[in-house]
């Protein structure tokens, strides 16, 4: 995946290990880590409206198709990446069950955005 410093609601889709289905969620989170791992926020699905579609990806670079149910979808936000570099992202499912999961690691590069 590749964004630019300061795109706002660019789709950012990030791939689970698990089937986001099983269970009705009560919680889906990602974390992300700056290059340096001195910035670190998290992003939520009641705060910041991570969902987790029920329908295929469309096709993504490098990636293809994710089916539906294995993976979280983000818009961007104008705060969240101020340094270009290589990110790492981890998704977190929780249900009622309770089940709790983290995806693995997945790389986001930021690129300088234009002047």
């Amino acid at each position: 995946m590749t964004i630019k410093i300061g795109e706002v609601g660019k789709s950012l889709y990030v791939g689970t290990s698990f089937d986001l289905n099983d269970a009705p969620f009560t919680v889906l989170k990602l974390k992300f880590t700056s290059p340096d791992g001195t910035i670190t926020f998290e992003r939520t699905d009641t705060v910041d409206g991570i969902t987790a579609p029920a329908v295929d990806s469309p096709s993504l670079p490098n990636v293809g198709v994710l089916p539906a149910n294995t993976y979280m979808l983000y818009l961007t936000q104008a705060a969240d990446f101020t340094v270009a570099g290589d990110w790492t992202v981890c998704s977190e499912y929780q249900d009622a069950a309770p089940s709790l999961f983290f995806g693995d690691d997945t790389t986001l590069t930021v690129e300088e955005a234009c002047d």
